[in-house]
């Protein structure tokens, strides 16, 4: 969770996934508009994990929403284990997203495997924060091969976006934009 904080939201979310899928709400009422995005809605990840551990009403939960959006991205939790079953078990299509680092790279290659295993043969890779001057980073043609996707996109590096941040998205002339 923490799209919220990326996106400057954290103070409007009242409900989130979890409360959705443990039915204290529905997902209208978790549903918030993005500013500066008029078709840009958020439904905040769960504030607890197990709170996101039932693949079957997570599917249901998406087929609900596939009637309201013509795209749901699923920002699902890095790594493996019931997250990222959950979040695979609720998909068509997958982005996986990697850093140009080998660290990153032998993540998404291992996150490649368990999305073919859940049954997601579509996937495509996105190289999130490629440096201007690559030195020392695996360079695109190494993302694809050790990832074996389609390439989506890249990227580039915007330092007023690092971790930790308090910078947002909003402003269209960023390069990350």
């Amino acid at each position: 969770r923490g799209l919220d904080l990326l996106l400057q939201m954290e103070e409007s979310v009242a409900f989130d996934l979890g409360d959705v899928l443990a039915g204290r709400c529905d997902a209208d009422s978790a549903l918030l508009a993005v500013p500066g995005f008029p078709s840009v809605f958020l439904l905040a990840g769960p504030a607890r994990t197990r709170d996101f551990c039932d693949p079957t009403a997570f599917r249901n939960l998406m087929t609900r929403l596939s009637e309201q959006f013509d795209f749901i991205l699923i920002d699902g939790p890095a790594g493996f284990g019931t997250g990222f079953s959950v979040a695979a078990a609720g998909a068509d299509a997958a982005l996986v997203v990697a850093l140009p680092d080998e660290l990153s790279l032998r993540g998404a290659a291992k996150a490649v495997l368990e999305l073919r295993e859940a049954g997601i043969e579509e996937a495509f890779l996105l190289v999130n924060r490629f440096p201007k001057k690559p030195r020392g980073c695996p360079g695109i043609d190494r993302m694809i091969d050790g990832t074996r996707l389609q390439l989506l996109g890249v990227v580039p590096e915007d330092a007023r976006l690092l971790p930790g941040s308090r910078e947002t998205l909003a402003d269209a002339k960023r390069p990350a934009a």
